[in-house]
């Protein structure tokens, strides 16, 4: 089953904006306009008294046409006279601070952060157009995230999924899940015959799943090292329910960036034996060459500058899915908020390419390098879409320093690739070692296959989660017992 044109990129568009978020969405405001550029704009304009007088001038002169009636009304405008003088004189505004920016003749990099954040401060002060309204939902646990499963664990941050075993015999080491940040975990569980926790528990493993709590203003401080702790707990927790020391861990879309930042802790710590192997979804943590998506930065700075908060829906919703969408489109809808804290964290991350660089940045007191990480790493993204090249998920799989590295890549957009089951009857891929220093040339020798890269992964993951034991006889347990059937209060109640 796959989505019609329309949902593929609504759906696309939802796991980018959670992918690229780093890149294509920087804020908050006070972050974005550090005290250099802003110092450096200030002294080229106290240089300049007669260009910023002349330019107040205009605006002035503007703002009194507008206030008369004279400017033409853009079609699109609020039609209160009081709300579309307000919302053309915020446009005047923002050219004449566009003008200044350029008058101010600053590099290219303080340029466009300066730009940025100008802007992102326009939309807060004028807002263009009416919020659009809630998505629509759908019997979540019927028709989605119907996987049997309960709460084992709730914490401030999460809730702790266990998923019921669907075969007798289950593998040793647990599989933990960590959701995108913007969107819901049952991406991974949209509907019977397009899970892949369903696929995964009938093929033996025992899968765990964080569900993020939806923050809210009084959340604005959480950061990533709140998110990272979080992974960190929810990993403590495997390792209690399942009596094992070691989990393998699986990121999607951003959700992948906290598990590199966790495994590249773990190594700093000498402790990255707690896991097993990691596997990335949709997710870039080598930034080079990835296009930014400059509306979307302005509108995400406007909101987590006056709100403190991200909030995914006047991101990536065109308003309720209809009645009868495919459920793809439902998850789209069904985003979330950011708390400014890891929003800003993110963002330095992502504009100085971070975690591509050893010591580039830190986490929990610790200095992150991906290549102290010797686990084995298996890598899946779609070619499908542009705003995330899949030359980078590629070289992202190298930036690890393990014995192997599998790229899987789908010539669909990233949704509809990780929305593959084995029933599709249109699946392809392409699957190898990430051995090549080239992305092309790795894309002219890796092996094309027809079907589905869940079997793929699956047989790839039973290779290296440990022997065969009974199934547990419950979820949860030594402690840690189910308090609530899956999909959780994070996501029927939020």
């Amino acid at each position: 089953m796959t989505t019609n044109g329309a949902e593929a990129r609504a759906a696309d568009g939802a796991i980018m904006l959670d992918a690229l978020l780093p890149v294509g969405t920087p804020g908050p405001l006070h972050r974005l306009l550090p005290a250099g550029p802003a110092l450096r704009m200030g002294l080229a304009l106290a240089g300049r008294p007669f260009t910023v007088a002349r330019r107040g001038a205009g605006l002035a002169a503007e703002l009194a046409r507008i206030g008369l009636g004279y400017v033409p009304l853009d079609p699109d405008a609020p039609q209160h006279p009081l709300v579309r003088r307000f919302t053309q004189a915020g446009g005047a505004a923002g050219a004449t601070v566009e003008r200044l920016v350029d008058d101010a003749g600053l590099d290219p990099a303080d340029r466009d952060r300066v730009r940025l954040a100008l802007a992102g401060l326009t939309d807060v002060l004028v807002p263009t157009r009416p919020s659009r309204p809630a998505p629509a939902r759908i019997a979540v646990g019927e028709d989605v995230a119907a996987a049997a499963g309960a709460v084992v664990l709730r914490t401030p941050v999460f809730e702790l999924l266990h998923y019921l075993p669907r075969t007798e015999a289950v593998h040793d080491v647990p599989l933990l899940v960590v959701p995108p940040l913007l969107h819901r975990h049952y991406l991974v569980d949209l509907t019977p015959g397009r899970s892949l926790v369903d696929h995964l528990v009938h093929g033996g493993q025992q899968v765990l799943a964080l569900s993020w709590r939806n923050p809210g203003p009084e959340h604005a401080g959480w950061d990533l090292d709140t998110y990272a702790r979080a992974v960190l707990d929810a990993l403590a927790a495997c390792e209690r329910i399942t009596r094992t020391p070691r989990t393998s861990l699986m990121g999607l879309g951003a959700g992948g960036v906290l598990v590199a930042v966790v495994a590249a802790h773990l190594a700093a710590t000498g402790a990255q034996d707690r896991l097993a192997t990691l596997t990335f979804a949709a997710t870039v943590l080598d930034h080079v060459g990835v296009p930014v998506d400059r509306q979307a930065a302005r509108r995400a700075v406007a909101e987590s500058g006056r709100t403190g908060l991200l909030d995914g829906r006047r991101l990536v919703a065109d308003g309720p899915p209809a009645a009868g969408a495919d459920p793809v489109r439902h998850w789209a809808a069904d985003a979330m908020r950011m708390p400014a804290g890891l929003h800003r964290d993110l963002v330095d991350v992502a504009l100085g390419n971070a975690l591509a660089t050893p010591g580039g940045c830190s986490a929990l007191g610790t200095p992150l390098d991906l290549s102290k990480v010797d686990r084995d790493v298996y890598v899946v993204t779609g070619a499908g879409d542009p705003r995330l090249p899949w030359d980078a998920a590629y070289r992202s799989a190298r930036l690890f320093g393990g014995a192997a590295a599998r790229f899987v890549l789908s010539p669909r957009g990233p949704v509809a690739a990780l929305l593959t089951p084995p029933a599709d009857p249109d699946g392809v891929f392409q699957a190898g070692a990430a051995t090549a220093t080239a992305p092309e040339r790795w894309g002219t020798t890796a092996d094309a296959r027809p079907g589905s890269w869940w079997p793929d992964h699956l047989g790839w993951l039973a290779e290296r989660s440990g022997p065969l034991r009974d199934a547990p006889p419950e979820l949860g347990g030594r402690g840690m017992p189910a308090v609530a059937p899956a999909p959780g209060d994070h996501v029927t109640g939020a």
